[in-house]
């Protein structure tokens, strides 16, 4: 997104060896901050990441974070008129457009945030939909007793038996340990 809004489309390489030094620093920040640490997070989140945990309400309060960062940003340059930088982005400068144009601006980004985040929920639940499919998929054509599907745990067992069921650590007597015909 920031390459498009902040760069207009132009490759950011080239600032990251300009002459100045304080320049190329902040070049360098504002590269690894608007770049690279987004595709880290998405590398983290598709091959290490939990999948399924953040259900499709915890939408909106993904969006807590950016607005209250340009409300901050905002009040930041109100209560300190004399910083050189009052205003870290074009769109939350209010000088020239006025601060309708700037919640405008706030309430596009919003409203592109959620669309990301709803791209990324339903990217994440289509990813857990194959998994399982495929899994199920190689138990019925495998025969093989390697892979299981997961079981349920009956409402029943005691709270320390069923975390002892999830990291595999039954007792052999227990009616779901190895001996008891459970998966163990």
């Amino acid at each position: 997104m920031s390459h498009f809004l902040l760069n207009n489309g132009a490759s950011p390489l080239p600032g990251l060896v300009v002459a100045d030094p304080s320049e190329a620093l902040s070049n360098r920040a504002t590269f690894l901050l608007h770049y690279v640490v987004p595709i880290m997070v998405l590398i983290d989140w598709l091959a290490f990441g939990p999948h399924r945990v953040s259900p499709w309400r915890d939408l909106p309060l993904w969006l807590i974070f950016p607005l209250g960062y340009g409300i901050a940003s905002i009040l930041r340059a109100v209560l300190a008129p004399a910083a050189p930088y009052r205003y870290p982005y074009f769109f939350l400068d209010p000088t020239d457009h006025g601060y309708g144009w700037v919640a405008l601006q706030m309430l596009q980004l919003a409203v592109e945030f959620a669309a990301l985040g709803a791209i990324l929920l339903a990217l994440d639940r289509l990813a857990a939909k194959l998994t399982s499919a495929r899994l199920t998929s190689a138990r019925l054509t495998s025969g093989s007793s390697a892979v299981h599907a997961p079981v349920e745990q009956p409402a029943e067992l005691p709270l320390v038996a069923r975390s002892q069921k999830q990291v595999g650590q039954m007792p052999s007597g227990s009616p779901l340990g190895p001996s008891g015909g459970g998966s163990g």
